[in-house]
């Protein structure tokens, strides 16, 4: 009877052994499974993600360049170091936005992810004034009096500026008060700017148009330049004429030019006649 006791203790001993052995091996097999469920979606997520950024699909599809007025969109595109094959998710809009704002005409670069893998760059440039020669070299003269060289490359720059010539150092930064007040627009219309001292001013300045017409004014007077469609329409005659601007006075007018007059001036002085007072006499 003892025996038979001893015996059942000895297998509900085994039965208990054998079942948490199994239920062990049953937590193992299912933790076992999940390791290998999740290292499948991990593998199976890699692998997508490496085709995706080896695919064209993972490119920037087009970029849009806003309101640029002087540098080309291929410049700025350029600048950006953005290309064909730049993985549009991995742009990093900050050191784009810096690389862009590098450049000395640049004041400020925005960029912005659009939809379609499409980067847009909203560019704010400063005020490009005039080209100039320095030396051999041609550079273009910036609203904060700073100098960008001219080569093969950003050449087409001057075809929306006006040359200058005959002026100082000194004097260009004294006149970048007055150009502060002349829109891109307006000095896409100048042809040329040059230093023409008068008896009465030695500050004036001969401001060649592209429609052909001439306009004479001093530093302080470079803000009226922006009525300068309102005095040029009501001009009669088609002709080139001399356009005069006053800042004493706020006033512009037409008038006979400098050199005209210096010819009526020295007939007079030929025949002896009496003339008019010359206002408008270019200095020597």
């Amino acid at each position: 009877m003892l025996e038979d006791k001893e015996k059942d203790k000895l297998i509900d001993r085994n039965y208990l052994m054998n079942k948490r052995k199994n239920a062990r091996t049953r937590n193992r097999f299912v933790a076992h499974k999940h390791r290998l469920f999740l290292t499948g979606i991990l593998i199976g997520f890699l692998g997508l993600t490496f085709m995706y950024f080896y695919s064209n699909y993972s490119n920037i599809y087009h970029v849009n360049v806003k309101n640029n007025i002087y540098l080309s969109r291929d410049d700025i595109i350029r600048l950006s170091g953005l290309t064909e094959y730049s993985k549009y998710l991995l742009v990093s809009s900050g050191r784009t936005e810096e690389r862009i704002e590098a450049h000395p005409l640049v004041k400020n670069a925005e960029i912005s992810k659009d939809d379609d893998n499409t980067i847009t760059i909203d560019v704010e440039e400063k005020k490009a004034i005039a080209y100039l020669r320095e030396g051999d070299q041609l550079v273009v003269w910036i609203e904060d009096d700073t100098r960008l060289p001219l080569d093969s490359s950003n050449m087409y720059l001057i075809q929306r500026l006006p040359l200058i010539e005959g002026f100082t150092a000194e004097q260009m930064t004294e006149l970048l008060y007055g150009f502060s007040y002349v829109d891109e627009k307006l000095i896409n219309e100048i042809s040329e700017i040059h230093r023409y001292p008068f008896t009465y001013d030695e500050n004036m300045m001969e401001v060649i148009m592209r429609d052909g017409n001439y306009v004479f004014v001093g530093n302080f007077g470079l803000k009226l330049l922006k009525n300068y469609h309102s005095v040029a329409a009501s001009l009669e005659s088609d002709e080139n004429v001399c356009l005069y601007f006053d800042e004493v006075t706020s006033s512009g007018f037409k008038s006979a030019c400098p050199w005209e007059k210096k010819e009526e001036s020295e007939a007079t002085q030929e025949t002896g006649e009496e003339g008019e007072t010359e206002y408008y006499e270019e200095e020597e």
